[in-house]
């Protein structure tokens, strides 16, 4: 079994850091599967980046295709249709259900290829169904959000808002359950804009990853009365700049704040204090978000609990530095950044 392994994530991680493809989101089939997905960036393939693996819709072993393929059909008509993504071919469309498509693959062959090692039965009845949704159950990744059969990654849940969620059926109640399953150290700022969009709507939780943070939680979130001063389509351009699976490039999530998000889209102070009806900011973090003074973003926005507990002169702040250093054994992880 070691062996087989082995082999398939030599042979995957070869197709990946091969192929040059910068658009990586790809149809499985024009009726079948829309598969988006990014498993590695710099060429570098799943397992370089634990957070870009934990922010694929699916798990690893859809991606690629098991060396166990070539005993069906043989090593050289396997090796042509691996070449493929070796000359151009957009990398994430290797994966296993285009295999057993394009390879011409039976179920019983593969059942029988498989020997009950590689895939589960389930995992298998999915391959070749041809539903996206049987897809997702069979093969979603273990700190993706399912709701009604639809995949959620951690990535897109921290930058889109609570009316996003209420339009996808993702209620507070699955939003709190969810938060304390990625309780992981490389999630830290998806469950900090997570919890900043439950906070907002005076929506308690138990996970209280705010306590650790550098600013206080309404600078991690874009909040709905925000997103709704840009059209929606243009917000979606924005946001899927810091989402996994759109980019070979993608954006650093300490770069999603609500001081970016006005400076690049110029919203006006006047148009920003008119939306926030309910008073979310306080009129000095506001006159901060407009000032362009990484200082007066600091003494609006600091944490109570880190101005309590740190020499703010001397304290490097997230606006000042992309990558922050954890300041306590409990933080480890990177903060918050402003663009110019």
């Amino acid at each position: 079994m070691k062996i087989k392994l082995f082999l398939f994530t030599f042979v995957f991680l070869m197709i990946l850091s091969a192929c040059k493809s910068n658009n990586i989101q790809s149809d499985i089939s024009s009726e079948g599967v829309n598969s988006k997905v990014f498993v590695m960036q710099n060429e570098l393939p799943v397992g370089g980046d634990a957070r870009k693996e934990m922010c694929t819709k699916y798990k690893t072993i859809f991606y690629g295709a098991d060396t166990f393929l070539a005993e069906i059909v043989g090593k050289e008509k396997f090796n042509e249709w691996l070449s493929e993504f070796e000359n151009g071919r957009n990398k994430w469309e290797c994966n296993i259900y285009n295999a057993v498509r394009e390879l011409n693959i039976s179920k019983d062959d593969f059942i029988k290829a498989n020997k009950g090692v590689s895939y589960t039965s389930k995992q298998i009845d999915a391959i070749f169904s041809d539903d996206e949704d049987e897809i997702n159950r069979a093969f979603v990744n273990d700190f993706a959000l399912m709701v009604d059969d639809k995949i959620y990654t951690p990535d897109w849940l921290a930058v889109h808002t609570m009316s996003d969620y209420e339009k996808n059926g993702i209620d507070s109640g699955k939003l709190k359950e969810y938060l304390t399953k990625i309780n992981t150290e490389e999630l830290y700022r998806e469950k900090l804009s997570i919890e900043a969009n439950l906070l907002s709507k005076k929506i308690s939780t138990n996970t209280n990853v705010s306590k650790n943070s550098y600013y206080e939680i309404d600078f991690y979130n874009i909040p709905d009365f925000a997103h709704q001063l840009v059209p929606d389509d243009e917000y979606e351009k924005w946001v899927g700049n810091f989402i996994v699976e759109n980019n070979d490039n993608v954006r650093n999530m300490s770069e999603f704040n609500i001081v970016n998000f006005v400076r690049e889209f110029k919203i006006k102070k006047s148009d920003f204090i008119k939306a926030d009806k309910d008073k979310i900011y306080s009129k000095e973090q506001i006159d901060a978000i407009f000032s362009g003074s990484d200082s007066e973003i600091n003494d609006a926005f600091i944490s109570e609990e880190r101005e309590s507990s740190f020499d703010t002169s001397s304290e490097t702040s997230p606006v000042q530095t992309a990558s922050t250093d954890a300041a306590t054994s409990s933080e480890i992880h990177n903060e918050t950044s402003v663009t110019d």
